[in-house]
């Protein structure tokens, strides 16, 4: 079982959908509309999920960054 929490999973596979539409763009002759708005709807998704993960990995332990861990906690010990 993988100690990876679903929502880097999610983060990673978004970031691999966004490489492989920006490949696929880059490969075509003429670019459809349809195409751009598909990459838009996956960047905001993205967008949205680093946001999250930045707002809460500390804190939810969806990060093994010793500062980050280290500054919620220091945080958590000056509001008690």
């Amino acid at each position: 079982m993988s100690d990876t929490h679903p929502v880097i999973t999610l983060r990673n596979k978004l970031e691999d959908a966004r490489l492989k539409a920006v490949v696929a763009l880059a490969a075509k002759a003429t670019i459809d509309p349809a195409d751009l708005k598909d990459l838009a709807h996956t960047q905001i998704a993205l967008t949205a999920v680093r946001e999250a993960i930045g707002e809460h990995s500390a804190r939810v332990g969806w990060s093994g960054d010793e500062a980050t861990l280290e500054g919620e906690a220091l945080k958590l010990i000056k509001t008690t």
